[in-house]
């Protein structure tokens, strides 16, 4: 299946740690940071069902903190 997902870290929030950056950018992430120092993540692409319902279930445990 299509997805699109993009995620915007500002530059008050505390930095994204490099390993989890080239992860990210390991599975089709495009990482831009402006000139504010704010990061924006983008991904376009195709995902599998597991691993949409993976990724579901990891943002419900995140929220849980």
């Amino acid at each position: 299946m299509k997805i699109s997902v993009a995620v915007q870290v500002s530059a008050e929030e505390e930095p994204i740690d490099e390993f989890v950056i080239q992860n990210l950018k390991g599975v089709g992430f495009e990482v831009e940071v402006d000139a504010g120092g704010n990061m924006h993540l983008t991904f376009d692409g195709d995902i599998a069902n597991n691993d949409l319902a993976y990724g579901a279930s990891m943002a419900r445990s995140m929220r849980k903190r």
